[in-house]
């Protein structure tokens, strides 16, 4: 009996310290802020913007576009007033094979982003991004896209 015990208790120790678990914390957040081509900020003022792709010439609104908290904005992200996040996107990408997406402004402005995510264990994994054509700067973990 005890050497039984002991046999499946070297088995599962085995087992437990051989399975790779990923190490995910948060799923994929994609954090952007807007600039000129100055890279002054594009906005005066706390601003919403809208992002949607299109399925069969419908517009899919992605939900969560939203400014990140202002303490945090303040202390990690200071160089940039205003910085958005969604993270509905990445996962659109990586899941939906979704690649073209749009910017929405209040100025009625239609900016294109492209965006590429990978589907992986932790949700998705950046591949590349380009906003009108052209690679943003890449800066504190912000995605710098100018007008």
């Amino acid at each position: 009996m005890r050497k039984l015990f002991l046999t499946v208790g070297i088995f599962g120790i085995s087992l437990f310290f051989s399975c790779k678990k990923p190490k995910c914390f948060a799923p994929y957040y994609y954090l952007f802020t807007i600039t000129n081509s100055a890279g002054d900020t594009y906005f005066e003022k706390e601003t919403s913007i809208k992002m949607y792709y299109m399925d069969n010439n419908v517009k899919v609104y992605i939900e969560d576009v939203s400014l990140i908290d202002k303490r945090f904005q303040q202390d990690y992200y200071a160089d940039y007033p205003y910085v958005y996040s969604t993270w509905q996107a990445p996962i659109a990408s990586a899941n939906k094979k979704i690649k073209d997406f749009y910017l929405e402004l209040p100025s009625n402005d239609i900016d294109t982003l492209y965006l590429d995510f990978k589907s992986n264990e932790c949700g998705a994994a950046f591949i590349e991004d380009k906003f009108n054509g052209s690679t943003p700067e890449f800066n504190k973990g912000v995605h710098v896209l100018k007008k």
